[in-house]
């Protein structure tokens, strides 16, 4: 981590991040600040589109459909599919290439990892026009990403930020946007130089998901706000808040990537039960191209968002932040009646527990939250997450102190799969181990002086020698 060089032209925001030792070994703890940058950084957007696992029919309508729409608005799509599907629609696939700028990714899912470098060599073969850069995959290991290396790819789409349960999913605790993936785990970043490209499945609001510990509900996948009501084909204010809270972070990174996200088989228009829902869907998406067009945000592929990444950092993953406000109190997101504030933590619920307790509980059509001092989502204010190589901290408004750490380093074996990082937050009753930093701030016409002090200690959760710390001043 980066010294302090200078206080100098210190922004409203500023972060300062530490390693506490928890043991009697010494170390030299260094720190960074960051504050706005003198120029803003860039916002990267990319359209996914997965294929894969039901009938080349609804295959037909989707691909068309979402081809169509996007094409409408200028938008390329990256399509990650299979070498049968390609082989199906191998001249269509082409002329959107030259035409459009599409891309063509290996969907790797489902395919022995012996198999596998047959299987990229078939869709190479096929799709002749383009170099396979970037593979989807949502559960891998090791092998896997030497594998990766080893044929070209650059990048695995397919992690998903905060969640717990859905689709047998667990990526809890990993980074929110693009970072260099550990060989070990790819849920954390690389202590090394180099490696693939992580990129998620999808963007959320930051904010709103930690909040409600719900990532299938904030996000960039149009079904998800449809599903709990915050995005409908009348109401477009959900888009219109979130792109305008992602072009804040530009103030702060270099590179701000955005992952919009729409399935094949969600643009199978006209299957029986699902016409209505698909319908609507179908307008909400184009909402969200219709603000991106009105802002004049330009959306690439998901290799040339990789490639502006590693040309903005090539080496490492950098310190990453995120300053969202809670736009909760939008009328459309504020008068919701699907998300449920409980009093308690949930001792049964969804996937994987941690420390005796689960993140996320949903009955039928509700989902339910927990904050310790039961207030709503909406009256919690503003939330600064930030990521390097060490770990995550969140924090919330006029609190310096973090209220969830998960550390990056020390981690037990085979984390993964289907399993939490370790966290210390209240979800899990494991905000009790988060150090507690008093802070001395004296301040003269000339200069700035802040003085911390904290400590750490061993705990169930982190029995490495140094735990990832922050004060937000």
């Amino acid at each position: 981590m980066k010294k302090i060089q200078s206080l100098k032209n210190v922004g409203i925001l500023v972060l300062l991040s530490v390693l506490l030792g928890c043991s009697h070994s010494s170390k030299n703890n260094q720190t960074e600040t960051v504050s706005e940058h003198d120029e803003n950084g860039t916002l990267v957007m990319c359209f996914a589109s997965k294929g894969e696992f039901y009938p080349l029919e609804r295959t037909t309508e989707g691909l068309h459909g979402i081809t169509e729409l996007a094409h409408k608005y200028g938008i390329p799509v990256t399509y990650y599919i299979k070498p049968f599907t390609a082989e199906k629609y191998k001249d269509d696939l082409k002329k959107w290439h030259e035409e459009n700028g599409d891309e063509i990714g290996w969907f790797s899912e489902n395919v022995n990892i012996k198999d596998a470098p047959e299987e990229l060599r078939q869709l190479q073969d096929i799709v002749s026009w383009q170099a396979i850069r970037s593979t989807g995959n949502i559960k891998y290991g090791p092998e896997w990403i030497k594998m990766y290396l080893k044929n070209g790819i650059e990048s695995v789409w397919g992690r998903c930020y905060e969640q717990t349960y859905t689709d047998d999913i667990t990526d809890r605790g990993c980074p929110f946007g693009f970072y260099y993936a550990n060989p070990a785990c790819f849920k954390v970043p690389n202590t090394e130089k180099g490696g693939l490209i992580t990129v998620p499945w999808l963007s959320n609001d930051l904010n709103l998901i930690f909040r409600t510990a719900q990532q299938s509900t904030f996000t960039f996948d149009v079904n998800d706000p449809q599903d709990i009501g915050v995005a409908t084909p009348e109401d477009d204010s959900f888009w219109v808040a979130e792109i305008n809270e992602y072009k804040k972070q530009t103030k702060y990174n270099k590179v701000v990537p955005l992952v919009i996200l729409q399935e094949l088989e969600e643009f199978a228009l006209s299957e029986p039960g699902f016409e209505e829902r698909r319908k609507s869907a179908y307008a909400i998406l184009e909402n969200l191209f219709k603000v991106l067009q009105k802002e004049g945000i330009k959306v690439v592929t998901v290799s040339e968002a990789v490639d502006m990444y590693k040309a903005a950092y090539p080496e490492k993953t950098p310190p990453t932040y995120g300053l969202y406000d809670n736009i909760g109190n939008i009328p459309i997101i504020r008068n919701n009646t699907s998300l449920e504030l409980t009093d308690k933590k949930f001792d049964t619920g969804k996937g994987p527990s941690y420390n005796g307790y689960y993140a996320t509980n949903r009955e039928d059509r509700t989902w339910y939250y927990y904050h310790p001092e039961g207030k709503p989502f909406y009256e919690t204010g503003k939330l600064f997450t930030y990521y390097d190589v060490n770990g995550l901290l969140i924090f919330e408004e006029n609190n310096p102190n973090p209220i969830r750490i998960t550390p990056y380093t020390n981690l037990p074996e085979n984390l993964f799969g289907e399993a939490i990082l370790p966290e210390m937050s209240y979800w899990f009753d494991t905000d009790k181990f988060i150090p507690q930093a008093s802070i001395d701030i004296l301040e003269s016409p000339d200069r700035l002086s802040v003085k911390i002090k904290a400590s750490a200690e061993n705990n169930i959760v982190f029995t490495g020698t140094y735990l990832p710390f922050g004060v937000m001043l």
